[in-house]
């Protein structure tokens, strides 16, 4: 009976662990999946805006005024930077500034701000670049982790 025993044992408590190897190794597989997506978001989102905030800055740099379709190109390009930031209300103090001095302003108005538009898109970049590098590093983290685990289970 001892005989049996010991190996049905043995069988259990490996499968046990293994089990709980592989839930924790499938949940911190998820986090990495979902990090990289974040990352990888805020990525396009900064080149994004970084295209689009270096356009509308052109605009201001080399036009006193616009005529028709300048000012055509210029509005969708000052739309496509509305639409991507924050909404007005929360802790994004550099999006609800830019929105302020975009927002149901003339082309003059708008001009006459670019040099603090400009301080703000760079700001506002580098925030979201930094959170892109905390996410990075909390996915190091992570991969180490997994790492650590199938280390152990071998």
């Amino acid at each position: 009976m001892a005989e049996i025993l010991l190996p049905l044992i043995s069988a259990v408590i490996a499968a046990g662990i293994s089990l709980v190897i592989s839930l924790i190794t499938r949940h911190q597989t998820v986090q990495t999946f979902y990090s990289q997506m974040i990352t990888s978001n805020r990525m396009e989102w900064i080149e994004s805006m970084r295209g689009h905030s270096a356009r509308l800055l052109t605009f201001t740099d080399i036009y006193e005024t616009l005529d028709g379709e300048q000012a055509q190109e210029f509005h969708l390009v000052k739309n496509q930077i509305l639409v991507r930031l924050n909404p007005g209300n929360g802790p994004y103090e550099k999006d609800n500034k830019i929105r302020e001095l975009l927002e149901n302003k003339t082309y003059a108005e708008i001009r006459a701000s670019s040099g603090e538009l400009r301080t703000l898109f760079a700001e506002l970049m580098k925030e979201e670049w930094d959170r892109c590098k905390i996410e990075a590093g909390r996915d190091r983290k992570m991969r180490r982790k997994i790492q650590h685990a199938r280390e152990i289970s071998s």
